[in-house]
């Protein structure tokens, strides 16, 4: 991006001088639900908050948070820790989450002065490929640990035009992003379209639809797993480890990509002398078939490729060695419609969040085996129709990488003064201007604050806590009908008695006059009796 060569009536400045505060947040003492939510940099993302997230400050601390260093509606929170997340950030909105809001000590707050500059377009210049490269070439710390110090904050420049100019180039690329964001939906729609078309074809196929009339059904047969093929085994783990020498592959789950083997995706190997001993029995040849029998998910299925001659697999993979009847690709195809793993998913076992398919009942899957000129004739049609499928997947790809690429290309046009045409020269944005309203701002700060003192988040002694659940829907009533859990946590003044809070809740959603969602997200409302 050029910035040497701005647009009349433009200027070069830096954040700092743009800004009436730069702050980071802090740690807290953490708590399941009070009536200040704290922001993370998991919570951040570039079009909002993502409320899921949030975490909650302990009541005991709450006082502790002056009200200026509150998030303010207009604020630019901004991830300044850790690969991965560093650079990222968005805009606060008050009205999304209406009410007090804190953030951690891993992301940095700057409050524009906004007689100057729009949030917004502050924001779209920190999301510039310039910007987050100087971040990630001017942070400090190791590798995990890169920090995004406000003295780096302060100083990174930002080319200011007049604010009318601002906000023309936000509308502006808002208009497109929309534009592209609704092509990009298109495209998704698209790709859950193949993804149906792809299980429909392997459906066709398991059934004879595919072929119609020349099925030649009546010479199907239905045979069992452990009968059709010569070996259906599951492997193992190494007692001894695994070796430094490229002797043999040995395969895991995540070497299963789009049902293809990708061995380069960390990438392991068993000596010879493992292969012939401990783990004999899970050799694995090319056009072997595998799938995994632990999830989720469930259902990958790959062909051992010929890139070696003999491999070896861990014991969350089955193979599937055919005989003689059956060919290895209709093997592949019958699996990949996932027609057994439906079958037995609900007499599989498995720890808490993990499900698992026993050996025996893999030998126990019964395919569908028609002759084998039959069977060709369906994998060559299996075959076509996946071609067309991919080939439009492929366009598709292409299509995402294309919107992909325009977002950046937009924001450097953006900030270069190539974006939209610029109608006056007469409204200029100066650094005398940038400091003359700053200079007001600090004046104005300087005598509030000579009248005033710091404001605190809470004031504990107006109103009581409730002590019926009667009274706590009065005070639901008064926010008017409906509020997120915090909100009437608050309002009810039970933050240092969360269980009476629940306990009046269930009361009132027991006898239907509460709408109670689940998790802390949703709207508590009035229940609608109507039809009760």
């Amino acid at each position: 991006m050029d910035l040497g060569s701005l647009p009349q009536g433009w200027c070069m400045t830096k954040i700092g001088e743009i800004s009436t505060m730069i702050f980071r947040g802090k740690s807290p003492r953490y708590s399941n639900l009070s009536s200040l939510p704290i922001i993370n940099q998991k919570s951040v993302r570039w079009n909002g908050i993502v409320s899921e997230y949030l975490k909650y400050v302990h009541s005991d601390q709450i006082d502790g948070w002056p009200e200026e260093k509150l998030a303010q509606d207009g604020d630019i929170l901004w991830n300044s820790t850790g690969t991965g997340t560093i650079g990222r950030a968005c805009i606060f909105k008050a009205d999304l989450i209406r009410m007090p809001v804190a953030v951690d000590s891993h992301i940095t707050i700057v409050r524009v002065l906004k007689e100057i500059v729009e949030p917004e377009y502050l924001l779209f210049w920190i999301k510039t490929p310039y910007v987050q490269n100087e971040i990630l070439r001017l942070a400090t710390g190791s590798t995990n640990q890169i920090e995004l110090t406000k003295h780096i904050v302060e100083n990174l420049r930002v080319p200011l035009p007049p604010l009318s100019e601002q906000r023309k180039i936000v509308d502006k690329i808002k208009l497109i992003s929309s534009k592209l964001g609704a092509i990009n939906d298109r495209l998704v729609r698209m790709d859950e379209q193949l993804v149906s078309f792809k299980n429909l074809i392997l459906l066709d196929a398991y059934s004879g639809r595919l072929l119609n009339e020349n099925a030649d059904l009546e010479k199907w047969k239905y045979i069992e797993a452990d009968e059709i093929c010569e070996k259906v085994q599951s492997g193992g783990t190494p007692k001894s480890g695994f070796s430094e020498e490229n002797d043999i592959p040995f395969l895991k789950i995540y070497n299963i990509v789009n049902q293809k083997i990708d061995f380069k995706k960390k990438e392991q190997y068993i000596s010879n002398k493992v292969n012939e001993g401990e783990l004999l029995r899970s050799q694995a040849f090319p056009n072997d078939v595998l799938m995994n029998i632990v999830g989720p998910p469930l259902g990958k299925v790959a062909i051992i490729p010929n890139t070696f001659p003999v491999w070896n697999i861990n014991q969350a993979l089955v193979l599937f060695r055919g005989n003689s009847k059956i060919m290895s690709e209709w093997i592949y195809y019958v699996l990949c419609s996932g027609k057994h793993v439906e079958s037995v998913i609900n007499d599989t076992s498995g720890s808490a969040g993990q499900i698992n398919i026993s050996l025996t009942q893999c030998r126990k899957f019964v395919f569908p085996v028609p002759p084998k000129s039959i069977q060709q004739k369906l994998v060559n049609k299996i075959k076509s129709l996946f071609y067309s499928a991919d080939t439009i997947q492929s366009k598709i790809n292409n299509s995402k990488r294309t919107i992909e690429s325009v977002e950046p290309f937009i924001l450097e046009q953006a900030f270069s003064g190539k974006l939209i045409d610029y109608t006056s020269t007469e409204n200029k944005m100066t650094l005398e201007t940038i400091a003359t309203v700053k200079a007001n701002f600090i004046n104005e700060m300087s005598m509030n604050s000579s009248k005033h003192t710091t404001k605190k988040v809470v004031s504990k002694k107006e109103v009581k806590s409730v002590r019926k659940y009667e009274e706590l829907i009065d005070r639901l009533m008064a926010l008017g009908g409906s509020a997120y859990p915090a909100d009437l946590l608050a309002a009810t003044k039970l933050e240092n008695d969360v269980d009476s809070f629940f306990y009046y809740l269930k009361q009132a959603k027991d006898k239907n006059i509460l709408d109670v969602p689940i998790g802390r997200h949703g709207l508590i409302k009035i229940a609608n009796n109507e039809n009760k």
